[in-house]
């Protein structure tokens, strides 16, 4: 508890500090950043022990340059109650504790009246519009991508978006991506409308396999595997890459009462398994003193998604269906207190994992 209490006041005192940069943000070397302190239980079920923790994770973003040449730079900073040995078996993205790059990239753009497109290589984000079923936000691609659209009035967007090159994955792991996506955005005044559909590749290497892949049809979570197998006495998927089609809706508004609704389905090519996410929200993401409700349905076949890659705010990967529940309200100065709950089942079992949390976000 002492460490907890030292690390949210440690957190305080670094966003009360970073404050008066939203005032100075057109000075290059002045960051804009998010941090998040959280306190989480999971209940792993009868007989397991639970798990409790704190941590706090803080990001600051530099972007050098306003004309079509940009330099995007990013760091990410962590530190937990847990060590990160646990990070993997507790299927964690990013490392719980220390200090790294979150982004090198180079930007090049340029975007009249009527389009435009941009190019980045580099340490990069992935610009594909995804659900975490599917693909983590944390997560960057060594490598480049690419964006081309047109727009006018009431169309934001109908372009196309593409990524390829390595995920990088914690403890060194690395899966090959490559994906494209078509998008249309239109604007109507009260409500946005988005649709997209693209292809995806993901080729995850044989010698990670035995760190990052732990759940998969018919076997136990192990922390060993093998890909391309058959196999139902180790952690085994029937192949080697994973190629996917996605295709998913939304639609947003920011009137009297805000709201967003949005889902995704991903089928496996060649095994036909599928992904689901449905997420609706209500309210405002971050207007002062207006709440915020959520609830996120997620469903996932036996490779209807690789562990590796996809949201580490689950439990199960593979063969499971959950719900995520947030609460949140927005404080002033760009403050905002969130609670979350987290149920999700393992398909043919009773096991139930359920996670609660408390989080302290600001952005500046």
């Amino acid at each position: 508890m002492k460490r907890w209490l030292l690390l949210l006041c440690g957190g305080l005192l670094a966003a009360q500090e970073a404050a008066p940069f939203a005032e100075e943000g057109s000075r290059w070397w002045m960051p804009t950043g998010l941090l998040r302190a959280e306190t989480e239980h999971f209940d792993l079920g009868p007989g397991k022990e639970p798990i409790h923790r704190q941590r706090a994770r803080l990001h600051l973003r530099w972007e050098i340059g306003e004309g079509p040449f940009q330099l995007l730079l990013g760091s990410v900073h962590s530190l937990s109650s847990t060590s990160n040995q646990k990070d993997i078996p507790w299927f964690e993205n990013l490392r719980s504790n220390g200090s790294g790059l979150d982004l090198a990239a180079v930007k090049v753009q340029g975007f009249r009246e009527g389009g435009g497109g941009e190019l980045s290589g580099g340490l990069i984000e992935n610009p594909l519009i995804v659900g975490e079923s599917l693909w983590d936000p944390q997560l960057r691609v060594i490598g480049g991508s690419g964006r081309l659209l047109w727009r006018n009035e009431s169309v934001e967007e109908l372009g196309l978006r593409a990524v390829a090159g390595d995920v990088r994955l914690i403890d060194g792991g690395r899966v090959k991506l490559s994906a494209g996506q078509a998008v249309f955005r239109l604007n109507t005044g009260a409500v946005r409308w988005t649709a997209h559909a693209g292809e995806w590749r993901l080729e995850p290497r044989q010698e990670d396999a035995w760190k990052f892949l732990r759940q998969n049809p018919g076997t136990s979570i192990t922390t060993y595997g093998v890909y391309g197998s058959s196999s139902t006495t180790v952690a085994a998927y029937p192949s080697t890459s994973f190629d996917f089609r996605v295709w998913g809706f939304g639609l947003d508004s920011q009137g009297p009462l805000p709201f967003e609704i949005k889902a995704q389905r991903h089928t496996h090519t060649h095994l036909s398994d599928r992904g689901e996410e449905l997420q609706v929200w209500i309210g405002s993401p971050r207007r002062a003193w207006w709440p915020q409700a959520g609830w996120i349905r997620q469903r996932l076949d036996d490779t209807g998604a690789l562990a590796s890659v996809n949201g580490d705010q689950w439990w199960f990967h593979a063969n499971a269906d959950g719900n995520l529940y947030v609460l949140a309200l927005n404080l002033p100065r760009r403050w905002r207190l969130e609670g979350r709950h987290m149920d999700q089942v393992r398909r043919g079992t009773t096991t139930k994992i359920t996670r609660e949390s408390l989080a302290l976000i600001a952005r500046f």
